[in-house]
C-alpha cells in the first residue's frame, strides 16, 4: 500500500475515502493480531497501518476537520 493524498470533493467521497481507510485499518489489526508470532509479517502490517492513518490525517486536513481540532 502507498499512501495517497486524499482531498475530498463532497460529504459523499468524504465518507467513501473514511469508510474504506477504516476498513483497512480494522483488517490491518485483525492480521497483527492473528500473525502474532511472526514478527515479520506484523511489521509489513503496522507499516501499512501508518501508511492509512497518514492517509486518514490527509483525508481529515483537507475538510478542514485538522484545524478544528487545534482550536
Amino acid at each position: 500500500m502507498a499512501f495517497q493524498d486524499f482531498t475530498c470533493r463532497g460529504n459523499d467521497e468524504f465518507v467513501s475515502h473514511a469508510m474504506n481507510i477504516s476498513e483497512t485499518l480494522s483488517n490491518l489489526a485483525y492480521l497483527i493480531g492473528i500473525d502474532a508470532g511472526h514478527p515479520e509479517r506484523v511489521r509489513i502490517y503496522a507499516h501499512d497501518a501508518e501508511e492509512r492513518l497518514r492517509a486518514l490525517d490527509s483525508l481529515l486536513r483537507s475538510t478542514g476537520c485538522a484545524q478544528l481540532a487545534t482550536h
